[in-house]
């Protein structure tokens, strides 16, 4: 009986193998030009959502115009305080090199602003630039007035309000490199005054703008 019955099954499995339709040479073809992307899952790439703050050309420029008024803002606070240091040593008629002294201190300030008019971009509002400059100068100025004033024949202080001077010159041309309006603002703004404060420690206005 098992005999019978593996020879049935045998017989069976032939049977299903020969009412199989076989594979000819076309089909074989036809199966090689289907792409392969066709025939598998395809590998689809979902993109990311990337989220990208865009800054505005103006808004950085605005940005880099706050960051100079800010370091100008900065020193004017210590200018004043060091100004008032040298007014009152120059009055109390002090040794020359206190004087030297404070005149190290108030270039490195100085030197500060200078450095920051690199940083001037786009000007949002010239007159802000120009009431800072004025109120700086004028009280640099009107130190250094009190010291030729009293150490007349002193050549370290008059080298060294020469030297103070020639920053502030780099200062309004620095400026003015990046600020094509600056200097008609200025000179608007300047008072008689202010122009011979100026003129009395070497600072000639009319003549760097």
């Amino acid at each position: 009986m098992r005999f019978g019955a593996i020879i049935s099954a045998v017989l069976s499995f032939g049977l299903l193998v020969a009412a199989a339709p076989a594979v000819g040479a076309q089909d074989v073809v036809l199966a090689r030009s289907i792409p392969a992307g066709d025939l598998a899952v395809r590998d689809v790439t979902v993109p990311v959502a990337r989220f990208v703050e865009e800054r505005s050309p103006s808004g950085a420029l605005a940005a880099r115009d706050d960051a100079f008024l800010t370091a100008c803002a900065a020193a004017q606070v210590q200018i004043n305080n060091i100004c008032g240091q040298i007014t009152a040593q120059a009055n109390a008629h002090v040794d020359a090199s206190v004087i030297v002294g404070l005149f190290a201190q108030l270039t490195v300030q100085l030197n500060l602003i200078l450095t920051a008019c690199g940083t001037i971009g786009l000007i949002v509002d010239v007159n802000a630039y120009v009431s800072i400059i004025i109120a700086i100068f004028t009280t640099v100025c009107t130190s250094l007035q009190v010291c030729l004033s009293v150490y007349v024949s002193v050549s370290v202080i008059v080298s060294g309000v020469a030297a103070i001077v020639a920053i502030l010159v780099n200062i309004l041309l620095g400026i003015v490199a990046h600020v094509v309006l600056f200097a008609a603002a200025f000179l608007l703004a300047c008072t008689p005054a202010f122009l011979s404060l100026c003129l009395s420690v070497g600072l000639n206005i009319t003549a760097i703008l």
